[in-house]
């Protein structure tokens, strides 16, 4: 009987709860251990949006699209309360790298991965509507906008749920407990020198991923890469989230309702180390000329009322000591005797992620 294994998880992020509360819930008997508090890092650092990486289709990627897509729509029938379906607006201006056709067909492409389960139907704005003018967006040079639908959640809110849920279903949560070391025959040692022995041991620590087998000098196939991803937190009324396209480097950025004010990000900065993410004063200058480049009423950093950044794992595949394959920001899942690493990972996928780790737990 399922009861009768015992699985350890090391890492309390989105991803370690979701694990833990799919195996839980399959019977099996399950530890959970944190650093911190759980959800206090990455987890904790997002852009608050469930969403199926609509930027993602311009590089083909659209399995992986739909799978989040199909994650968001779980989000949405397990925790309704927590989450806010909004309609996204995306100003398109002449010689922006993505031309009005293409953001169109991008967000009818994306509706249509959504099947049943899309949130309503992408529209195209002509720049003479007088919507436009209510958005308070810059006219000049404006081709038209268009539109997606897409969700926000209560991070924290949702957080807590899914932690309380996890709970709930028996897994036994151990916070401010960081550990140091782990083994492929299912062993763990905390800081304090104490040994953990379970069937299986589960390595979600997030980015800390591989500086845990580092430590423990286990070896691995993977490797990866860190980016940072600042946000703002803007003194300003906001009701309406947009997808801008930055003019400085053709990437996305997100300016969204938050708390009564404006979340305005994210930036990606490679960061040497997954410790310590914190907003520069350039990537605050970034967003906010990005910013000010489309909308009339503009911001300045006395406006800022909060910075945060997180760290996003990329994951790459070391076929040799010099040769790291092409990097990915979806999660790998490497088995290596008792214990599972989970490489990667996003808020989106979590639920998705603890099905694959089941199916995994399931056949040892």
């Amino acid at each position: 009987m399922n009861s009768n294994k015992k699985i350890t998880i090391i890492g309390g992020g989105i991803n370690g709860l979701c694990i833990a509360w799919k195996l839980a819930q399959s019977s099996f008997n399950v530890e959970l251990y944190e650093a911190e508090k759980v959800l206090s890092k990455t987890s904790s650092s997002s852009s608050k949006m469930l969403h199926g990486g609509i930027r993602y289709l311009e590089s083909f990627r659209f399995s992986a699209v739909r799978e989040a897509l199909s994650d968001r729509a779980k989000w949405l029938d397990i925790a309704p309360q927590y989450i806010t379906v909004r309609e996204f607006f995306v100003p398109v201006y002449k010689g922006a790298a993505r031309p009005l056709w293409k953001m169109f067909v991008g967000v009818k492409l994306y509706q249509l991965l959504a099947g049943k389960k899309s949130l309503g139907n992408s529209r195209l704005i002509p720049p003479q509507r007088q919507e436009i003018n209510e958005l308070g967006i810059k006219t000049n040079r404006l081709v038209g906008v268009v539109t997606y639908f897409d969700t926000q959640m209560d991070e924290q809110a949702l957080g807590q749920y899914v932690a309380e849920k996890a709970s709930a279903a028996g897994v036994n949560i151990y916070e401010n407990n960081p550990f140091e070391q782990i083994s492929a025959d299912g062993t763990a040692k905390n800081i304090e020198g104490n040994i953990i022995q379970a069937d299986i041991c589960i390595n979600a620590t997030g980015p800390w991923v591989r500086n845990l087998l580092d430590a423990s000098k286990v070896p691995t196939k993977f490797d990866m890469e860190y980016l940072r991803g600042s946000h703002l937190v803007i003194d300003r009324e906001w009701y309406h989230p947009f997808l801008l396209q930055a003019v400085t480097d053709n990437r996305v950025i997100f300016a969204l309702p938050y708390n009564g004010k404006m979340l305005l990000g994210t930036t990606e900065v490679i960061q040497p180390s997954p410790d310590n993410p914190e907003c520069s004063n350039e990537e605050a200058s970034y967003l906010i000329d990005e910013f000010n480049a489309v909308f009339s009423n503009q911001i300045s950093t006395s406006d800022i009322i909060e910075t945060f950044s997180g760290v996003r794992p990329i994951v790459k595949r070391v076929t040799s000591k010099s040769s790291p394959s092409k990097t990915s920001r979806e999660a790998v899942i490497e088995n290596n005797d008792r214990l599972i690493n989970v490489w990667g990972g996003k808020w989106t996928s979590a639920l998705s992620l603890s099905d694959k780790v089941l199916a995994f737990v399931c056949s040892k």
